[in-house]
């Protein structure tokens, strides 16, 4: 069983004292480098004990690898004693394994995990974290929006503890059945060419009604000068008349491939019907959509 932590630093402050001075002796040299890296080792050693008392333990076991390279080989008694304590140290570091899923079940990898603002991972890969013991928040995120956040308690020892989390499709940026498609705006699931196709189709519309209005006016003055009318102005009715009927085609076509845009782009969840009334009428033709907007 590993002994407490009172006990450790108790035992490791009385016999660091003895270490530190037989490592100044031991590890001189001619040129005074074993002695100085001897020292680098005493401190790191130090600061190893410091972090671990503050439950920093990934800290303490940095600074102890810290201390295995700088004792050994000038200092070997302090170089084992480093590795030793640095060996416990590393059965005493909990560790997490965070799992993010879909509402189907599937893994999701692209996720940065973070505790208490320091990013632990940037791209899941199944693997353990480690973590020091206490009490941590966990934040996942994905294109810098957190979207879920746990807090745990953590203990000393606590291995491969699995952090799940499940981001629903309406986090992923995915529509879901029942909410509006995530390419409109407005939420209608509907783009603008339908609006634009359909105001064009009025407009011509409209113009063959002016067309046809204009045709009928000339048409009338000719009765003034029948039978001995000028073919001029005669051509000019058949043109007016020509040119409305082709805004009439040109107008419909357009109402009905506006119809039938809107009704593609339109959301799923609404079922909704839509009709187009041409009619003629005494001054040219007039159109009407009928439908839920």
């Amino acid at each position: 069983m590993r002994p407490t932590v009172r006990y450790r630093l108790a035992w490791r402050n009385l016999s660091l004292g003895a270490v530190g001075l037989w490592a100044l002796f031991q590890g001189r040299d001619a040129s005074g480098k074993g002695t100085r890296s001897c020292v680098a080792a005493v401190k790191a050693y130090e600061q190893a004990q410091d972090s671990e008392q503050r439950g920093h333990l990934r800290q303490a076991r940095d600074s102890l690898e810290e201390c295995m390279a700088d004792a050994e080989p000038t200092c070997p008694i302090l170089a084992r004693k480093c590795w030793t304590t640095h060996n416990e140290l590393e059965l005493a570091i909990p560790s997490v394994v965070p799992i993010v899923t879909d509402d189907a079940g599937t893994a999701l990898v692209e996720v940065r995990v973070s505790m208490d603002g320091e990013v632990l991972a940037s791209r899941l890969d199944g693997r353990a974290l480690p973590v020091d013991p206490g009490m941590h928040e966990f934040s996942f995120a994905t294109g810098g929006h957190v979207f879920a956040a746990q807090r745990v308690l953590i203990a000393e020892g606590q291995q491969y503890r699995s952090l799940t989390v499940v981001k629903h499709a309406a986090e992923i940026g995915l529509a879901s059945p029942d909410s509006p498609r995530s390419g409109d705006a407005h939420g209608h699931g509907v783009s603008a060419w339908p609006y634009v196709i359909g105001v064009t189709g009025l407009g011509a519309l409209g113009a063959a009604a002016l067309l046809t209005y204009w045709g009928r006016q000339d048409n009338e003055l000719l009765a003034r000068c029948a039978p001995d009318c000028d073919p001029a102005s005669l051509s000019h009715i058949r043109e007016l008349y020509t040119a409305a009927d082709i805004s009439v085609a040109a107008g419909a076509g357009a109402l009905v491939l506006s119809t039938v845009l809107f009704a593609t782009h339109h959301s799923s969840r609404e079922k909704t019907s839509y009709a187009v009334d041409i009619r003629p009428t005494r001054s040219g033709a007039s159109a009407t959509i009928a439908g839920a907007f």
